[in-house]
């Protein structure tokens, strides 16, 4: 869904643009819509498994196991990037980079789901612990209100950096994951 959806971008792109005369724009339009649901679904899966992981080690364990599994590849990727839009295509500029580290890389590449990632992850252990100390009654009803609150929130604030707290409505796509689970 996510390479759909990067694909179809560059079509819808053209079009509003009027770059390109694509005679599937329809098609396009379907493919787009359809491959949205990817963030979402990719959240609800992390919801599956870290919220269960994260409940047997210690939190100090999970954060420096994750630090190494999303961390090390997110490090090399970013630096990969810069390098080749610095010195090959000379597209960006090391202001660039600083201005992506101060917005958690907001709207640039597929970094920014890396930084979401990681404030997600960094509450993970917290919701293992209440989960671990709620029934599952309880947990589904917090859940369902935290889920509801977020959604509302998220479409009366604005977010300009991808670490930012009012991106939390993503953090429900996890816990819903969970709950479904």
């Amino acid at each position: 869904m996510v390479v759909l959806n990067h694909v179809a971008d560059y079509f819808v792109i053209a079009q509003v643009t009027n770059t390109d005369t694509w005679k599937h724009i329809g098609d396009t339009y379907l493919f787009e819509a359809i491959s949205h649901c990817a963030i979402p679904l990719f959240l609800m899966l992390t919801g599956v498994y870290a919220i269960e992981k994260a409940s047997k080690p210690s939190p100090y364990e999970f954060y420096k196991s994750s630090a190494k599994k999303l961390g090390i590849p997110f490090l090399l990727f970013v630096i990969i990037y810069y390098v080749f839009d610095i010195c090959i295509t000379k597209r960006k500029t090391i202001n660039t980079i600083f201005v992506g580290i101060a917005t958690g890389f907001q709207g640039m590449y597929a970094h920014w789901y890396m930084v979401l990632l990681t404030v997600i992850y960094a509450f993970v252990p917290l919701l293992a612990f209440i989960k671990n100390k709620t029934s599952q009654v309880a947990w589904e009803k917090e859940i369902f209100i935290f889920f509801i609150w977020t959604m509302l929130s998220f479409h009366y604030g604005n977010s300009l950096a991808a670490w930012s707290l009012s991106n939390m409505y993503l953090l429900g796509y996890v816990l819903l994951g969970n709950v479904i689970h």
